[in-house]
Formats: C-alpha cells, structure tokens, sequence
C-alpha cells in the first residue's frame, strides 16, 4: 500500500509539473505576443489596443460567442489587423486559449 501512494504522489507531482509548464509558457507567450494589443488582463486598454478597437475579453461577451477553436484559428491564422501566429504548436494554442479564458469575469 505505501508503494502505491508513493506511486499516486509521484504522478500526481509529475501531472502538476506539466501543468505549471504549460501555463508558465502560455503566460510567456501572452506577454511576448498579446499584451502588447491586449493588455497584460485582457482588456484592451492600451495604446494599441485603443486604437485598433480591441475588445474587453475580461466582460466574458466576446469570448463567450466563441468556441476554443474559433479561438485558437484566428490566434493561428489572425484576423484583420492582427496577425497570425503560425508557428505555435497545437499544444502552445490550446494553453493560450485556456489562458486567454481566465481574464472572463
């Protein structure tokens, strides 16, 4: 029984690993790519994201009309005058868009 709970703990520590990394590389990604327009919470409340009329995603509206993966393709493909960002794995889109939901109210 005591090997199996090492066992459990062990796994459960490796799963929690992944799961920081994922999210210290989808934050990494957002500050490097996003928050420029964005804003480091979503809000779009910066010289650039004034201008170009980004959306609020932390009001949940825009974001609660869209799917993950309508998400994720304009991310990849972009959309208007953003651009796309083609070279993120299908994994870095999936945590970015996971990261992008947390600013939802």
């Amino acid at each position: 029984m005591k090997t199996f709970i090492q066992t459990v703990l062990a796994l459960a520590t490796i799963m929690t690993a992944h799961v920081v990394a994922a999210d210290d590389a989808s934050t990494k990604i957002y500050s490097e790519q996003c928050a420029f327009c964005h804003g480091p919470d979503g809000k779009g409340q910066t010289v650039m994201g004034k201008k170009l009329n980004v959306k609020d995603w932390s009001d949940g509206k825009t974001l609660n009309q869209m799917n993950d993966a309508d998400i994720s393709k304009e991310i990849h493909v972009g959309k208007e005058t953003m651009p796309g960002f083609a070279k993120l794995s299908d994994v870095q889109l999936k945590a970015l868009v996971d990261y992008i939901r947390t600013f939802q109210k």
